[in-house]
């Protein structure tokens, strides 16, 4: 009985080798690995914030970094300014990763200046700063006032009326009447084209303020403190430096430099 049983083991153990051995080489050979794409870099999305500066003041140079490989990998983003490398950043990303890379560089000398990044171009602008100004609107009868203290003629004797296109008529004593032009003459309130007669009477008052220049322009060279303040505001304690002057109708604005 034993004999039997050991001889069906034998022939059991012997089918199961004969089996594994007729298996083809397809069935026995591992599956192949998967090859993953290699590290591969695109510049996207170039910005330049902001586009115009003072000198040396920041500007903000970004672009997008993205890994198209699927392997993970190191890139140097370059940066140039006319031509010439300004700066460098190294950057690791993960296969499809992205990174936002930012650079802060300043100039001090005006003018414009081509920023490069890859095959990105753009271009920022240095400019001088303009001085900061202050306006002035004043009616009238406000510019009247100050007037009759300027020339000592409290009285009234004579009164200014402003008209658009930066035209001033003066009547005096109320039975002459003279129309002149106002503008700005090396940073200093002048008239222009106002005839001799009224000239000569304003003039005649008022000296101390003025340069009377050919008989045909007057130039406000200087005002006492209390009508500076009065007129170009508190801080005011001299004549400023006018940059521009408008006029309408009944009122004069004054844009000047702030002291």
């Amino acid at each position: 009985m034993y004999k039997v049983i050991s001889f069906l083991a034998i022939l059991i153990l012997f089918s199961a080798m004969l089996v594994s051995c007729t298996k083809s080489p397809e069935e026995t050979k591992p599956a192949p690995e998967t090859i993953k794409s290699p590290a591969s870099f695109t510049v996207s999305n170039l910005t330049i914030t902001p586009a115009t500066i003072n000198p040396d003041e920041k500007v903000t140079i970004s672009v997008d970094v993205t890994n198209t490989g699927e392997t993970a990998g190191n890139y140097t983003a370059v940066l140039n300014i006319n031509g010439i490398q300004e700066a460098t950043q190294d950057v690791t990303l993960d296969g499809g990763a992205s990174k936002k890379v930012d650079f802060s560089v300043s100039q001090s000398t005006t003018g414009d200046y081509t920023v490069s990044l890859d095959t990105l171009t753009g271009k920022f602008t240095v400019v001088v700063k303009p001085p900061p100004t202050k306006t002035a609107t004043l009616t009238d009868a406000e510019f009247t006032v100050l007037s009759h203290l300027w020339t000592g003629e409290v009285g009234a004797e004579y009164s200014i009326q402003f008209l658009s296109g930066n035209k001033m008529k003066v009547t005096i004593m109320r039975t002459y009447h003279y129309t002149a032009d106002i503008k700005v003459c090396d940073g200093k309130f002048c008239v222009d084209n106002f005839p001799p007669p009224g000239w000569d009477y304003i003039y005649s008052h008022a000296r101390a303020y003025f340069i009377y220049n050919n008989k045909d322009l007057m130039t406000l060279v200087s005002l006492t403190e209390k009508l500076s303040q009065t007129m170009f505001g508190p801080d005011v304690k001299v004549l400023p430096t006018i940059v521009s002057i408008t006029t309408s109708e009944g009122s004069i604005t004054f844009t000047y430099l702030v002291p």
